[in-house]
């Protein structure tokens, strides 16, 4: 929440001090924060998952620390390739979008680094390209609903004093569940895998 908070803050100040060339910054700041929050949600899915309910923000942030450096460098590639894509043409960035979707619960919970984790990523999403893609759709509508909200909270409130801190508030609390989508994904698509290899196993002729 703090970090998404402190992109949003960045975001605004973009938006305030650079005018209409913070659409330049803008989408890089939007999609990295996506990717960036998946982190830490999936590290503390996977402590559910293995029974630690209760392990804490700093224990999280501990077992992330070894992998920032990939998930920093891999954020900053993904976001200006999808970001340059979509510009060009919007279909072509959000097929990159959907290949690469879910190298950042690779990274965190597989330990590649970040170009293997775009290669895991695209290789678990093939065949399931649609769905992601619908998915990623919906959530980039419901993504620009969000922050059309919170672009009214800011100019709406009369205050800035006031409206700064409920937009941020307000983002903050309100975004997590979409980058949560891609994390939820990404333990539906291995198990899917892993469902699959027997499969393509017993296939195989004996020689």
């Amino acid at each position: 929440m703090a970090f998404y908070a402190a992109l949003v803050a960045l975001a605004m100040l973009s938006l305030a001090g650079l005018g209409a060339y913070a659409l330049i910054s803008l989408p890089y700041l939007w999609v990295a924060s996506i990717f960036w929050l998946q982190a830490p949600l999936v590290r503390l899915m996977q402590d559910v998952r293995d029974g630690r309910p209760n392990a804490g923000i700093r224990r999280t942030f501990d077992a992330l620390s070894p992998r920032l450096g990939s998930i920093t460098g891999g954020t900053f590639v993904a976001a200006v390739c999808v970001g340059t894509a979509a510009m060009l043409l919007v279909l072509p960035g959000l097929f990159l979008l959907a290949r690469w979707a879910l190298f950042i619960p690779v990274i965190v919970l597989e330990g590649l680094g970040a170009f293997r984790a775009f290669g895991r990523s695209n290789a678990l999403v093939r065949g399931y390209g649609g769905r992601v893609m619908v998915e990623l759709s919906v959530s980039t509508i419901v993504m620009i609903a969000i922050w059309a909200v919170g672009y009214g909270l800011l100019h709406g409130i009369p205050s800035y004093w006031i409206s700064t801190p409920i937009t941020l508030a307000f983002l903050a609390l309100v975004t997590p569940p979409i980058p949560l989508m891609r994390v939820l994904s990404y333990y539906d698509l291995v198990d899917a895998a892993a469902k699959q290899a027997p499969q393509a196993a017993a296939a195989v002729p004996a020689t």
